[in-house]
């Protein structure tokens, strides 16, 4: 979903995307390091990156249908991605995802499926 909403969206919405890049890379920056919640912070916080990104196409049908698939993968209780095992792979693939939204779609698609499959990789 998110691959098809930035790809269908990318040259109409540029300025969008683009604004969306940079205030997620700053909210992304803004979660504290040390703190003991920063695991689940940014679990959240890629929820809301997918949820941001489908929201580009415009298309509330996409939007529920990720709402409804995210709450049945328990998406706030799988955030392993984020601690000691996957922690570092997940942090660069995630900045890797964020920076790809300002370069182009190519760069993206290959920046989305890497970070794909690092939570396909650590889910429970």
């Amino acid at each position: 979903m998110a691959l098809f909403s930035v790809s269908f969206s990318w040259n109409d919405k540029a300025d969008e995307r683009t604004l969306c890049a940079r205030l997620l890379s700053q909210q992304y920056r803004s979660i504290p390091r040390d703190d003991p919640e920063r695991a689940s912070a940014l679990a959240a916080f890629d929820y809301e990156l997918f949820r941001t990104l489908i929201s580009l196409a415009s298309n509330e049908e996409m939007d529920g249908t990720f709402r409804t698939a995210a709450s049945r993968l328990f998406w706030n209780r799988n955030a392993e991605r984020w601690k000691s095992l996957h922690a570092r792979e997940t942090s660069e693939r995630l900045e890797r995802l964020l920076a790809a939204l300002e370069q182009n779609a190519e760069t993206f698609r290959e920046a989305l499926f890497a970070y794909m499959h690092i939570l396909k990789r650590s889910w429970l």
